[in-house]
């Protein structure tokens, strides 16, 4: 398993710019095949969380019950923080599967997550991305598809279209399944079985 190594977000950037920085450079360092649309995805679940895409909770269980009945797929990290003021963790579902964290606490971890962000207007998450897209471009990262995916997801947002897939790169490198789990129920809740399981180092506890 790909143990989260830089522990619990804990980061309180200099600047605004400087934590935007910092968590995309996590990013791109982690998963090398990401394009400028996974970044785009992780800041987007960090203000919103999982609850945009919940229209059936029957369904969104269904679903999740057959991802965690599905085979352990390793290379993906055990959980992180999303991008960039850490509000919400992708927590990956192996933690399930291989028995760190019980079905039942991951599954009412992640509703009650559902219901933990406030709307927002698009206006503000359009203002929002502007800047974090200028401090992308100031970083070079010369990202694949870079420029089109920059105005795909300009004309998606001017069509108040918000959500975003993982690029098909990021997906065939990395086959990400994951849930998007709040902080502070993710520090309470699922942390503590992890510990419980696991050295600091990642390695697991016999």
């Amino acid at each position: 398993m790909l143990f989260m190594a830089c522990g619990i977000f804990d980061g309180v950037a200099a600047t605004r710019q400087d934590s935007i920085r910092e968590s995309v450079s996590r990013l791109v360092v982690t998963y090398p095949k990401a394009h400028l649309t996974d970044i785009y995805k992780s800041a987007f679940q960090d203000r919103f969380g999982p609850g945009h895409l919940i229209t059936d909770t029957v369904a969104a269980l269904d679903y999740l019950k057959s991802e965690i009945l599905g085979e352990i797929r390793p290379g993906y990290a055990d959980y992180e923080p999303t991008l960039y003021e850490g509000h919400f963790y992708r927590v990956n579902i192996d933690l399930v599967k291989n028995g760190v964290i019980p079905n039942d606490v991951f599954v009412s971890s992640f509703l009650e997550s559902c219901g933990k962000v406030k709307g927002e207007p698009l206006e503000q998450w359009i203002s929002d991305w502007s800047e974090i897209l200028s401090v992308i471009e100031s970083m070079d990262l010369d990202l694949p598809d870079f420029e089109v995916e920059r105005q795909a997801i300009g004309n998606a947002l001017k069509e108040g279209r918000y959500a975003w897939h993982h690029s098909e790169d990021y997906v065939k490198e990395y086959d990400p399944h994951y849930r998007i789990i709040e902080r502070g129920i993710f520090e309470d809740r699922l942390l503590p079985y992890i510990n419980d399981n696991y050295w600091p180092c990642g390695q697991r506890k016999k």
